[in-house]
């Protein structure tokens, strides 16, 4: 009778009995019971990869990531063949934001064989998080090449083409999306942030628009929509739209953010400095809140910035003269546009990449990866420059060049390359080694509009212009970088044009033909009219993409006599540098 149909199975013995009936239970939907059969069966075999697996993936189902780890680990190991438990072990590391794990072992469970889309998704995800922007876009086309009918892989694709700067594509992307789901709220608001970003106004109205039909209470959308208020010069309307969507409780941090600047803006656009000076300052505090890392960062680049000043100091430039003409130097050589954020080099980019042979880097990398490599030299940067070969400088000659042909293609030799970047004022020196016969254009704005500028605008997580996000500390790199560049101005042979924002903003044609003299160039057509040429070049990627567009207009000129009350504990310290550059502070 023992053997009637319905009697009791015996009690689970071994390891495989009671990994057996955690398997029963799961499937009967008994979680509980199947974790506490897998953990029986692991004090049996602590070596079975089946119930490592299982009581990891219940583990972290039930949002225990850090407990189901170590059994995710452990059964990759035992089963190292098993694509599921990579994809597992993967979304576990995912969890935890342990990006390199994540991409090692999602690539072992593809390896595996498991040829999933949501599998590349992850990949990608993970990838841009590193930064690794091309890699990502490349999982991303895997998967939509394996589920073309997913809107979220468009919409993640679209995000990592803009991060490349491919606006272009990362619109179609984004318009896949919505044509797949045009229910989603989300993917309208990405949308119409690019279009701003892009100054395609109406194309984002009209985003905006859907979005807020589909989610009346979107705060995004309602930020994007205020942007274009702001811009359409519907200030008030604008103000209206922020407060009241402020009031919302619970929403998006992030958002809020973004919103207290948005506010500053519009508050300044009206005339109203104290009240747009509250919404700058909350604006920046919420930075600095939202990301604390960002305050350690921003004091380390000061200090790095004040060991270079004390380096530069006792530095015998003489030895540096000399070694900027040894070696076969390039016959041909950039030209770098410096200054100090918001001093005016984003106009004067978009002024002269009008030129038809003119190619504008926006602040690109490739000097930065060179300061990057000098730091590991056994003597640091900017220690090493005195110690570098012939040989050493060709080779970061040819590196930069090499970027640049990747970057601009035949334009690097065909056309006069202006590498613009405020901060590589602070670099003078090592481009002068580089490229002793390379000419700077160095853009001069008031420090105290300078000051105001960088505190009105929301730099986002960029631990170097986090320095930026306070009065005090602002002041404090802006005389560092400014110092520095002085120094080398009397150290160094430099081949330096001026160019004062206020010049340009009264007689801008008169001072761009000054500046082509200085180029060695020609007038060219279009040049009088730069925001046509503006809203073709597409997306710019810097803050002042929405002025750049605008004919230069007088408004912002010595805007800070506006907010000298509140600018007051940084002027005595700005003053007597102000002197040296050429400018009054009078209250």
């Amino acid at each position: 009778m023992n053997n009637l149909i319905g009697a009791p199975k015996p009690a689970p013995r071994t390891a495989t009995e009671f990994y057996d009936a955690a398997i029963d239970a799961y499937e009967s939907g008994d979680t509980g019971h199947a974790q506490a059969l897998a953990s029986q069966a692991l004090v049996e075999n602590p070596q079975h990869a089946g119930a490592l697996f299982m009581l990891g993936s219940l583990l972290l189902n039930a949002g225990d990531t850090a407990a189901a780890l170590p059994n995710l680990e452990a059964a990759s190991r035992y089963a190292p063949n098993k694509g599921v438990v990579w994809r597992v072990l993967g979304s576990a590391y995912f969890a935890l934001q342990r990006w390199p794990e994540t991409i090692h072992s999602l690539q072992n469970a593809v390896r595996a064989g498991l040829n999933d889309a949501r599998i590349l998704n992850q990949m990608g995800l993970a990838l841009k998080e590193l930064g690794n922007i091309s890699a990502a876009i490349a999982a991303y086309r895997d998967a939509l090449a394996l589920n073309a009918h997913d809107p979220d892989l468009y919409n993640n694709l679209a995000v990592a083409l803009n991060r490349q700067h491919d606006y272009v594509a990362a619109i179609a992307a984004y318009r896949n999306a919505i044509t797949l789901d045009p229910s989603r709220a989300d993917i309208w608001s990405n949308l119409a942030t690019l279009y701003e970003q892009a100054n395609m106004l109406d194309e984002a109205e009209q985003a905006v628009s859907r979005g807020l039909a589909l989610a009346p209470q979107q705060e995004h959308l309602h930020l994007i929509a205020a942007k274009c208020e702001r811009r359409r010069g519907a200030y008030k309307a604008a103000v209206l739209r922020l407060k009241s969507v402020l009031q919302n409780e619970g929403m998006d941090v992030n958002v809020r953010w973004a919103m207290e600047f948005e506010l500053g803006r519009d508050y300044d656009r009206l005339g109203d400095a104290d009240q747009a000076y509250q919404y700058f300052l909350e604006g920046n505090r919420q930075t600095l809140q939202l990301w604390p890392e960002l305050a350690q960062g921003a004091r380390h680049y000061r200090r790095e910035m004040g060991a270079m000043a004390d380096f530069f100091q006792t530095f015998p430039f003489a030895t540096l003269r000399s070694a900027a003409g040894i070696g076969p130097l390039p016959a041909q050589n950039p030209v770098f546009l410096v200054g100090f954020p918001r001093s005016g080099t984003t106009l004067l980019d978009t002024i002269l990449d009008a030129h038809p042979g003119i190619s504008v880097l926006e602040e690109e990398p490739f000097i930065d990866q060179i300061i990057e490599t000098l730091g590991q030299h056994p003597a640091g940067y900017p220690q090493a420059l005195s110690r570098l070969t012939a040989a050493d400088l060709d080779e970061m000659r040819t590196r930069y060049w090499h970027a640049l042909e990747q970057q601009l293609g035949d334009k690097a030799h065909t056309t006069l390359v202006v590498d613009k970047n405020p901060f590589f004022s602070a670099h003078a020196a090592l481009i002068h080694l580089l490229f002793p016969e390379a000419r700077f254009i160095f853009s001069l704005r008031h420090p105290c509009d300078v000051i105001l500028s960088c505190f009105m605008q929301p730099f986002g997580r960029n631990p170097v212009l986090a320095n930026l996000c306070d009065l005090q500390t602002a002041t404090q790199l802006y005389c560092l970088v400014m110092d520095l560049w002085l120094h080398y101005r009397k150290q160094l042979p430099l081949k330096v044009h001026e160019l004062r924002y206020e010049a340009l903003v009264e007689n801008k044609d008169g001072e761009i033909r000054t500046l082509l003299d200085f180029l060695e160039l020609e007038w060219a057509e279009g040049l009088s009219d730069h925001t046509a040429h503006a809203r073709g070049r597409g997306r710019i990627y810097t803050p002042s993409y929405h002025q750049v567009i605008q004919p230069v207009y007088r408004d912002a000129l010595y805007r800070w006599k506006r907010y000298a009350r509140h600018l007051a504990p940084t002027i005595e310290t700005l003053r007597p540098l102000a002197k040296t550059l050429g400018y009054e502070i009078e209250i």
